[in-house]
């Protein structure tokens, strides 16, 4: 994993918002009105805003369905997510904290409290986190039960006789 710095500033905010649902939506308590109705919030580094769709189009479904099924209906309907950077270069606490705070003035769908599909409160990111050396072992064990443990750089080649 990554080793996060406190001087690391390479952190934003990006919300998508949907396009078949147009029009002003302010948010409470700050200066910001969103074209359409939001139904995500995130935070990341590089392209991170863009891996959604990315995923969503290469048919790949993760943990959060209803946020893909949105993208997808998005999509079918001929139209494409509208994805807003907030801000640029935070260090990455500032922009967990960001993350937390928009998505609780905006509201979690599950809740009954907004339009947002997002599953947790926010700001549970596990860039940087690191696991115990008991974990490493454990993980590991298990996929060499598996059968699928591979060593080093190499993962996903084989190596030559060379």
């Amino acid at each position: 994993m990554a080793n996060i710095k406190h001087n690391d500033h390479r952190f934003y905010n990006y919300v998508y918002c949907d396009p078949r649902k147009m029009g002003a939506y302010k948010v409470k308590n700050i200066d910001l009105i969103l074209p359409a109705e939001p139904f995500y919030v995130g935070r990341g580094q590089g392209n991170r805003k863009l891996n959604h769709v990315k995923w969503v189009k290469g048919h790949y479904r993760y943990k959060n369905i209803e946020k893909c099924d949105q993208i997808v209906e998005i999509l079918d309907a001929g139209l494409y997510p509208i994805i807003i950077q907030l801000n640029k270069n935070l260090p990455n606490i500032i922009a967990n904290e960001n993350e937390r705070y928009l998505i609780k003035v905006i509201g979690r769908k599950d809740l009954g409290k907004g339009s947002l599909t997002n599953l947790t409160d926010g700001g549970d990111t596990s860039f940087g986190y690191r696991m115990s050396k008991e974990a490493i072992a454990k993980n590991k064990a298990t996929k060499i039960k598996n059968g699928t443990y591979q060593i080093g750089t190499f993962k996903g080649r084989n190596h030559t006789k060379e």
